[in-house]
């Protein structure tokens, strides 16, 4: 059981406890905390220090700050995880959590920080000056600091996790729907039409049949594919990704910071799926494959690239994600049809797919969510079609009639 005695120093009183023995050398270890105002205050500070001695959560305070902490912890995890969420962790720790957090020392980190702290991301959080964060990224901010902070809980650098706190959850901002733009079918019609002739067709016409994400796209490669049953298999994704040491020896020069560049990596949720191809997606893939063999392979000669991807440069090269969607926003706004992103090619086809009667299971396991709650959640505004319809079937089965 651990003790403690509280004495009086002038105008103030102090506490000294005693915290345990050092793990190596076994000494007595003392924390001396000063400057309560009264005997009370004194005494409550020692019940609660005992009782974290007592429980095992006591940490002796350090003199590190929360920067240099979230610094030390960026590298430690660096290696274990994928190159593009570390980018993401890294931008946001760097360019957002130190500059309003590193000055405090760790162990004081409060509730009151880290609200103010995210009040000021969404207030004026965009690097560029143009505004603030959004609160899906102010959200995703406090989610990598409190994996942070959890990880100073175990190595015993802090007692507590604030981020974990009530407090701050519940003064985090509150995330807005994200406004999904999509294509009747009618639409989508017509802008396939439009690039019926385009060597984008290919492409364009796989993603909009089955909803697979961009990186997924254009990570595909002709041994994913099975064309005589017409099935395609995601295995690997091609992102962009900012060279992370790149970019802070040009910060440390006040340079800006580098271009993203085209890697390989594995699919979102870390398995393989498969998804259906319709007949006429099968058929534009074969016409896809012949061109790419007689004629890209041909004329590149020994300067081709080739990684077997499904869709690369005229070369053979990877696509950059970045330059595939600017190609994708020139021809929509050729086409004459409603302004959407890629992605949306990938809601669209959901949508259509619940409106149609698809099981949402199917249309889940197609999208590659982890749960069906993301797909039902996600495409709420096409339920109430869907409950229409089942009203009507079951009506039809009671009462007769189509």
């Amino acid at each position: 059981m651990a003790r403690g005695r509280i004495y009086q120093r002038g105008q103030t009183w102090t506490v000294v406890v005693d915290v345990g023995r050092h793990p190596e050398t076994r000494k007595r270890r003392q924390k001396s905390q000063g400057g309560f105002r009264t005997k009370k205050e004194a005494q409550r500070w020692l019940t609660q220090t005992l009782g974290q001695v007592d429980q095992g959560t006591y940490v002796t305070p350090t003199r590190e700050l929360t920067g240099e902490y979230l610094d030390r912890w960026l590298a430690a995890i660096r290696s274990s995880k994928k190159p593009s969420t570390f980018e993401s962790y890294e931008r946001l720790v760097r360019g957002h959590l130190i500059p309003r957090l590193g000055h405090v020392y760790l162990h004081q980190l409060s509730p009151a920080h880290l609200s103010a702290a995210y009040a000021d991301m969404e207030r004026s959080g965009r690097l560029d000056g143009t505004g603030g964060l959004s609160p899906r990224m102010v959200h995703y901010a406090h989610t990598v600091l409190r994996k942070a902070l959890a990880d100073a809980v175990e190595e015993g650098r802090v007692a507590r996790n604030v981020a974990a706190l009530g407090t701050v959850r519940k003064r985090l901002p509150k995330p807005r729907r994200p406004e999904h733009r999509t294509w009747t079918a009618e639409e989508l019609g017509r802008f396939l039409d439009h690039v019926s002739g385009d060597p984008l067709y290919p492409a364009l016409l796989l993603a909009a049949t089955t909803g697979l994400r961009r990186g997924e796209l254009l990570g595909l490669r002709w041994v994913d594919l099975d064309l005589g049953r017409g099935r395609a298999a995601v295995r690997q994704t091609l992102l962009a990704v900012r060279d992370v040491d790149a970019d802070i020896a040009a910060r440390q020069l006040g340079k800006r910071a580098g271009k993203h560049r085209p890697m390989f990596g594995t699919p979102k949720t870390d398995r393989e799926r498969t998804v259906p191809l319709p007949a006429r997606t099968v058929a534009a893939l074969r016409r896809h494959r012949k061109r790419q063999l007689e004629d890209e392979r041909m004329k590149a000669g020994p300067d081709y690239r080739d990684q077997d991807l499904v869709f690369a440069e005229p070369d053979g090269s990877p696509i950059h994600p970045e330059r595939f969607a600017k190609r994708f926003r020139v021809r929509v706004a050729q086409a004459g049809v409603p302004v959407i992103r890629f992605h949306d090619l990938r809601h669209t086809w959901a949508t259509l797919a619940l409106q149609a009667g698809v099981h949402p299971k199917v249309v889940q396991e197609v999208l590659g969510h982890s749960n069906i709650a993301i797909t039902l959640g996600t495409y709420s505004h096409a339920i109430p079609s869907m409950q229409e319809q089942a009203a009507d079937t079951v009506a039809a089965l009671v009462f007769g009639g189509s």
